[in-house]
């Protein structure tokens, strides 16, 4: 009950600091991709605006209103709950002359609604829509629900804005005659506005992975763009994505090029990590989705590496009714794949496992733990030098804890992952 007051008057005060302040609002939502996108786009855009951007995970009723006003995320302390109002009344009854003039908010969704309620208080002027995928479908139940869900960062536009959506996602195809702003597109099909093409994976002087590099085509020009210590495509698609967004604001090419040099991936997405034994680890551990697991899964067959490829893959929470058929899907994905070793954390994700067995991939390279610690002690003790190992599973799985056993620099482990501050370890 508390909670739900705070929501709804941190929501109230939010909602009038918007509406006296007027900064563009960039509103981004997606079952994969979120956050990396957001990070892409305040890159870019901060090459000519004063911008704040969702921090951490702040994309929910109170994440959003707290980014707004400009705070972080006070926890349990009444203090600095306090704090929170105070600066709110301070933005309302003063004038902040440097308050963002672009604000990129970061919106989630769990259950129907959510996004409703997110953009009454932040009325996007460029809506996103990453992707359209089986993520939370325990409470939408199907794909269509989520759909229905996140369509609403884009219908919701207001009148001189636009909307942004991935043109290679068939779910998004399907909302186009509701959309009555302008429609930026972005993905590697010949009808994107922003359109990717020759993607390469780099490689440092060692033949270690190091990170992405693709071309992109925006209205008839040409640019290479490159992302640092990144794997996959689906870091290529957020700097499209960003790309739009820079398109959208009329932005020039210059400017978006300068602003994706400068653009690192967040934690637990897709990160090149060093690994202890010379290895190479693929830290996709802030969260999971079939579609992201697929793809993460499809980075690691085809990364070139001297040693084995390795899938540490951890449960996929809040899929429902589809929590037994995603876990199969997965694992006979690795098998297809040819992956090596397959290393399974949690209940659900035996699922995984078993789908493997069944689909050819020999009973002595599947290994099951309960938990990451011991997924962790496993692997640290079975790695050779010249392996490339990819760890991936939802938050719940707790998957950076193998990351920081295995990792070269665990001293390094707060700058570098997910998950390390006191609320979590």
């Amino acid at each position: 009950m508390l909670q739900k007051i705070l929501e709804h008057v941190l929501g109230r005060v939010a909602r009038a600091v918007v509406k006296k302040y007027r900064p563009k609002i960039i509103a981004i939502t997606g079952s994969v991709g979120k956050t990396t996108t957001r990070a892409a786009c305040s890159a870019v855009v901060e090459t000519r605006f004063r911008v704040r951007a969702s921090a951490k995970n702040y994309n929910n009723e109170l994440g959003v209103p707290i980014t707004i006003l400009g705070c972080a995320a006070p926890g349990r302390s009444p203090l600095k709950w306090l704090g929170i109002f105070l600066k709110g009344a301070w933005l309302l009854f003063s004038n902040d002359g440097l308050y963002p003039q672009v604000l990129i908010l970061e919106m989630g969704a769990d259950h129907p609604g959510d996004l409703a309620y997110l953009t009454s208080i932040a009325p996007p002027d460029i809506g996103v829509v990453t992707a359209v995928s089986a993520a939370h479908t325990e409470f939408f139940e199907s794909i269509e629900g989520v759909l229905a869900e996140k369509k609403i960062v884009v219908t919701s536009v207001r009148v001189g804005g636009a909307a942004i959506i991935n043109m290679d996602d068939a779910q998004l195809e399907k909302i186009r005659g509701e959309i009555r702003v302008p429609i930026f597109s972005f993905g590697f099909g010949d009808g994107a506005s922003v359109r990717g093409r020759d993607v390469t994976v780099r490689y440092d002087s060692t033949g270690a992975p190091d990170g992405m590099e693709a071309e992109v085509v925006v209205d008839g020009q040409e640019m290479t763009i490159a992302v640092a210590r990144a794997l996959g495509r689906p870091v290529i698609y957020a700097a499209l994505a960003a790309i739009a967004v820079g398109r959208a604001m009329e932005l020039s090419a210059a400017d978006m090029q300068r602003g994706l040099a400068s653009f690192y991936p967040p934690a637990g997405r897709m990160r090149i990590v060093d690994g202890i034994k010379h290895t190479v680890l693929i830290d996709d551990t802030y969260n999971a989705s079939p579609r992201a697991a697929r793809e993460a899964l499809d980075v690691l067959a085809t990364v070139h590496t001297d040693g084995r490829r390795i899938a540490v893959l951890g449960d996929m929470l809040e899929l429902g009714a589809l929590t037994e058929s995603a876990h199969r899907e997965i694992g006979t994905c690795v098998a297809d794949l040819k992956i090596d070793v397959l290393v399974t954390v949690g209940a659900t994700a035996r699922f995984i496992a078993d789908a493997a067995r069944a689909s050819g991939m020999s009973d002595g390279a599947i290994f099951s733990f309960d938990t990451s610690v011991a997924a962790g002690a496993f692997i640290q003790e079975r790695m050779h030098v010249g392996d490339l190992i990819l760890i991936k599973g939802s938050q719940g799985a707790r998957c950076e804890k193998i990351v920081k056993e295995i990792m070269a620099e665990p001293l390094r482990a707060e700058e570098l992952l997910v998950r390390q501050d006191k609320t979590w370890v």
